[in-house]
């Protein structure tokens, strides 16, 4: 009965939604920690360790959703973004930075660190 009941609270974890999500960040132990609670939460990942092939990625796999890190080695989050943007990648776009909220692109859904995994959570989902 009690792993019966364990197995239930799990599965009520999982988001009912899955949505496919490229996760772009340069520091590898916060990606493969984020990747990993995504996919336990029924999400379909994808990870970069830099924004260079953003575009053609997020072309190739069409996520809901981009999770971007503010600062990456050799570009900003916010170049990257741009280069969605223009590219025409309609995803959302959600930067995860311990930057201040002004130095980041006003029409992008932004999320300071340390992350508040709900608040991850609620803008993955905003649109399902």
């Amino acid at each position: 009965m009690r792993a019966e009941k364990e197995a239930e609270r799990l599965e009520d974890a999982r988001t009912v939604h899955g949505r496919r999500v490229l996760l772009i960040d340069d520091d590898r132990e916060i990606l493969e920690l984020l990747a990993e609670w995504l996919h336990g939460r029924g999400h379909e990942v994808r990870t970069l360790v830099d924004g260079t092939h953003a575009v053609r990625e997020a072309k190739k796999f069409d996520p809901h959703v981009v999770i971007l890190d503010g600062v990456l080695r050799g570009t900003t989050g916010t170049a990257v973004a741009r280069r969605l943007r223009e590219e025409g990648v309609p995803s959302r776009i959600v930067f995860l930075s311990g930057l201040h909220r002004t130095e980041l692109p006003a029409t992008e859904v932004v999320l300071e660190k340390p992350i508040d995994l709900q608040a991850l959570e609620h803008a993955i989902l905003a649109d399902a």
